[in-house]
């Protein structure tokens, strides 16, 4: 059985509970034996070395919110995966925005949203439902 060729992306891994999440489920799939990279948009940050050795890391570290290069750099490596995992909003408007110039791909994509009590809110932000075409 082919194992999938998965990126998780996230902002950074300074402290917090997603960034946790992010860490544990990277981890476990790399365990499994999946083709796992890790990838973070601003900065490695404090939780990065929990990572597995066999997760490999990409660092786009964007400068400011409208990093040409660091959105280039995310267009460029897209394709090179069969799952994209993002992990929380603000980061899944910047892959969205990276995606929406992608000629309608159809990506597999897991957004993996870490809202507070999401069990008691709901809704889905206009946003979210524009950027996502999936």
């Amino acid at each position: 059985m082919k194992k999938s060729k998965v990126v998780h992306i996230i902002s950074s891994l300074d402290v917090g509970g997603a960034e946790r999440v992010f860490i544990d489920i990277c981890n476990l799939l790399n365990e499994k034996g999946h083709d796992v990279t890790a990838l973070l948009i601003r900065q490695k940050g404090e939780l990065s070395n929990y990572l597995s050795n066999g997760v490999k890391k990409i660092n786009l570290d964007r400068k400011f919110k409208f990093d040409i290069l660091a959105f280039k750099n995310l267009y460029n490596l897209l394709d090179e995966f069969d799952i994209i995992h993002v992990h929380t909003r603000y980061t899944f408007y910047f892959v969205s925005a990276v995606m929406a110039l992608k000629n309608n791909k159809n990506y597999k994509l897991i957004f993996h949203d870490h809202y507070g009590k999401i069990e008691v809110d709901k809704k889905v932000p206009f946003f979210l439902k524009i950027l996502n075409k999936n």
